[in-house]
């Protein structure tokens, strides 16, 4: 009967029974578990039932019921803990779930109930941004825990990733933090089990990757997440945005900001102008050879994205050549926010170039992209963007 159970859950996580044949099984296995009269096997019966009554939706009450009474009379169940602590918190009962984690626990340490409670942890109320922090670290260290049981497990990988990603967009806004994210979920693709059936996994490296402007590899994997879960709105919308994103600065760039000749050139003048004393490099001088003692001199032309994080803009530089600024900097962003006709000054500029080839939805598109994650880099006609808010 075991092997019967297991093979019915890990069909309806793949995707390969219909709800009609799945609700027939489930009965099917329940009519035979009830014939079953062996009282020593009496909590391992209770947990099958509770594990095949979990894969019903909306969640079927008795779930909570059969696994309740497993623990109960196998307290040392680990199987039992972790079912019951996941259909707690389906029922968003976060508190008592945790408790059903940490009693596994403290029977046996086992990878299944520290990534577990590494992702209930970020879910918990908090009073301070303190608490929060601490929340995040003590789920990352929970899922190194997950780790070190089995360093090839492709969903202690992924919940790891999502831990640092958790630390990067609320706290760090760290590269290093940002590439360990990264560096988790590229590990878990090794698992073939979550490469091909985890959609979430997908989804959440080409959120990452969207950030990091690595767009063609973003697209990939959200296709990928859109194939496993044709139901997942969220990848649809991020794999739309990105499109409508890179069509946009790349028109932008090549209509160069719809701007006529005559206000080009009123353009290069007065940079030119303003670079009188020549302190300030054009682009080709910038992209030409190392860049962290360099200022690059600029006018905003165009603002191509209504809200502050990230903003978009484009610009023209010395050579009358047209780019892209991305700003993802979250200090004080709305007071900070570029508008068109600003002169700015970048400083220690990081070029990197927007590269998609033969994409069924885009075709081909390149430009370069100049990524800004501190205020304080850039100077706003003549004056130092702020890291703090001064009201």
């Amino acid at each position: 009967m075991e092997e019967r159970v297991a093979s019915l859950v890990e069909s309806k996580n793949k995707g390969k029974i219909t709800k009609d044949v799945l609700e027939k099984e489930i009965q099917e296995v329940l009519t035979s578990l009830e014939q079953t009269n062996e009282h020593a096997q009496r909590a391992q019966v209770e947990f099958l039932k509770g594990r095949v009554l979990s894969l019903k939706e909306p969640l079927d009450p008795r779930c909570e019921i059969r696994l309740t009474k497993s623990v109960k009379l196998d307290p040392k169940k680990i199987d039992a803990w972790n079912l019951l602590g996941e259909v707690l918190w389906r029922k968003g009962d976060v508190f008592e779930s945790k408790r059903c984690f940490e009693a596994a626990l403290e029977r046996k340490e086992n990878a299944e109930s520290l990534r577990n409670l590494s992702m209930i942890v970020r879910q918990q109320p908090f009073q301070t941004k303190a608490d929060r922090l601490r929340q995040i670290e003590s789920s990352i260290k929970l899922a190194k825990q997950a780790l070190a049981l089995d360093y090839s497990c492709g969903r202690s990988w992924f919940v790891m990733g999502n831990a640092y990603l958790t630390h990067f967009f609320t706290f760090s806004r760290q590269n290093t933090t940002l590439q360990q994210a990264l560096k988790a979920f590229n590990r878990a693709l090794l698992d073939k089990e979550e490469a091909d059936y985890h959609s979430d996994l997908h989804h959440n490296r080409g959120v990452l990757l969207k950030y990091t402007e690595a767009y063609w590899d973003a697209m990939v994997a959200l296709r990928k997440a859109i194939e496993l879960d044709p139901c997942l709105t969220a990848a649809n919308d991020l794999l739309q945005a990105i499109i409508n994103q890179v069509t946009t600065v790349h028109q932008a760039i090549t209509r160069k900001g719809s701007l006529k000749s005559k206000r080009v050139h009123q353009f290069t003048a007065q940079l030119k102008e303003r670079n009188a004393d020549g302190k300030y490099y054009s682009l080709c001088e910038i992209h030409s050879s190392l860049s962290d003692k360099k200022k690059l001199l600029v006018k905003v032309t165009n603002v191509l994205t209504r809200e502050p994080i990230p903003q978009y803009v484009l610009f023209q530089n010395m050579g009358a050549n047209f780019q892209l600024v991305t700003t993802t900097y979250l200090f004080n962003a709305r007071d900070n926010i570029l508008h068109a006709g600003d002169v700015v000054v970048i400083e220690k500029p990081v070029l990197s170039r927007v590269e998609i080839n033969d994409d069924p939805d885009v075709g081909n598109i390149s430009y370069l992209s100049i990524r800004v994650e501190n205020p304080t880099l850039l100077q706003r006609n003549g004056q130092y963007l702020s890291l703090f808010n001064p009201h």
